[in-house]
């Protein structure tokens, strides 16, 4: 399949425009500046969002600069719509309060693509984004509600730099708040604020406050950022910064590797024996709604990929009744080599949005899923990225002391090789990640039951079968 295939819409007519940066520079170009003079001089794609048959949301960085004056970056998210929708969408936009955005307008109509089009801060969903991200509102606005005026302290300078966003549904920042008190003198710390566009904070809120509080974390065994607040009526959470940069950025580091895997296996033996009492869950559909939903999108992207993806769909649908009972466990629900930060020895655990409870399978599978997908992207070896699932096996069995049926493991990693890494291929349609799709149907093939043992799974003790408790040495590199 290429990327051509995913172009073909038959109601979001302008999706080809939409993909082609040139065309789309040109005609924000045309549009988007409130002042004369200034010109865009790069566009590129940071984010899509793609509903086939309903709308595609795409999101673009604009370098852009004034002659003689100065250089900045824009984000501009634009919604594509059917022929004709983007009139309705836009007079509802109109009727929010508008931020400022200073150069620009912060919403645009784009009748001749069916678009609407916000430039942040200014977002469809996220009305608490201009605060947000505006170092004088958090100093004036956000910082008292948390750190009150009768406290004694004196709210200083504060800078805000924006570290991930993800149109119509959040958007984190990093916050360096200086403040000073006549008795403690100045004091200087880090927190990171997020913002939803529902209260999903609240959520995560509540489950952090207990990880925090737990044995785990008492005992050293769990790292999780400290909840400063949450502050309800702008749905956004605070918390202080941890310490360490993402395990994908150290992969390479050699002298460390094995350690720091071991840790990930330890820290998520941790978090799963962590016993929450959570209010409110998230809606996480199941893993059988999961896979039935990507079947229906590769089909209607393509109907070849859909033909290759559908055997393997039905095969694990058709055995999950006969998997072992699901253990409860409390579950990141995100992981990934980003989510896990390595200081030294300790890893934490960041970005705690979808904490819930579930199969720990969900968590194992996820991780083991994102580590074999780094060869298909070329960041890893495969012997390395096999290497490193088997330390991490290995060290989480020892702390957990309970086996793992394989059997059920290669299904979890099957289906979130399917779930997570192939539907994210569909639905973000970047050119370069549907031409691996091929790869990630192999990949998830091999991995589900039934077929040759993987290299990632650690070797099974003699007379043993596919079923037998899976984690039984630390690795074959040993």
């Amino acid at each position: 399949m290429n990327a051509a295939q995913a172009l073909r819409d038959p109601v979001i007519r302008h999706l080809p425009m939409a993909l082609h940066t040139p065309s789309m520079q040109i005609l924000l170009q045309r549009h988007l500046f409130v002042e004369p003079g200034w010109r865009i001089r790069h566009c590129q794609i940071e984010r899509i969002k793609y509903k086939r048959e309903k709308n595609c949301l795409v999101c673009y960085r604009l370098r852009v600069e004034h002659p003689g004056e100065c250089r900045m970056e824009l984000l501009v998210s634009c919604r594509f719509y059917e022929a004709g929708g983007s009139r309705e969408r836009h007079l509802k936009a109109l009727r929010a309060p508008l931020p400022e955005t200073g150069i620009t307008h912060a919403l645009l109509h784009l009748p001749a693509v069916d678009c609407v089009a916000w430039i942040f801060p200014n977002d469809r969903k996220l009305f608490a984004l201009p605060m947000l991200s505006d170092a004088g509102m958090l100093a004036d606005v956000i910082v008292p509600r948390i750190i009150p005026p009768q406290s004694g302290w004196r709210i200083g300078r504060v800078h805000v730099e924006r570290m991930h966003y993800l149109p119509e549904h959040s958007c984190c920042v990093r916050a360096e708040i200086c403040r000073a008190h006549r008795q403690h003198g100045e004091h200087r710390e880090v927190w990171y604020g997020k913002t939803y566009h529902d209260r999903q904070g609240q959520h995560a809120m509540q489950a952090m406050e207990q990880l925090w509080h737990g044995i785990a974390r008492r005992e050293g065994r769990l790292s999780v950022p400290r909840p400063v607040a949450y502050l309800a009526e702008f749905h956004m959470l605070w918390q202080t910064e941890v310490a360490g940069r993402p395990l994908l950025d150290l992969l390479h580091e050699k002298e460390t590797f094995d350690m720091r895997m071991r840790h990930v296996g330890e820290t998520l033996a941790a978090l799963h024996h962590s016993a929450l009492r959570l209010d409110a869950p998230p809606d996480v559909p199941s893993n059988i709604e999961q896979l039935r939903e990507t079947q229906t999108l590769l089909q209607r992207l393509s109907p070849a990929g859909g033909r290759r993806l559908t055997p393997l769909v039905e095969r694990l649908i058709a055995m999950h009744p006969g998997l072992p009972p699901a253990a409860i466990a409390t579950l990141h629900g995100d992981l990934h080599l980003k989510n896990l930060l390595a200081d030294g020895s300790r890893i934490s655990l960041i970005d705690l949005d979808d904490v819930h409870l579930g199969d720990p399978l969900d968590d194992l599978g996820g991780l083991i899923a994102s580590l074999l997908y780094l060869p298909v992207l070329d960041r890893l070896s495969t012997g390395r990225a096999e290497h490193a699932i088997r330390r991490i096996l290995a060290a989480y069995q020892r702390a957990t002391a309970r086996p793992l049926d394989t059997t059920a493991l290669r299904w979890h990693v099957s289906t979130m090789l399917i779930t997570q890494r192939i539907k994210r291929g569909i639905t973000r349609l970047k050119a370069d990640r549907l031409a691996l799709l091929p790869l990630l149907f192999a990949l998830a093939e091999s991995s589900a039951p039934g077929g040759p043992r993987p290299g990632w799974l650690p070797d099974a003790p003699s007379g043993a079968s596919d079923t037998s408790p899976a984690v039984t040495e630390e690795a074959r590199h040993d």
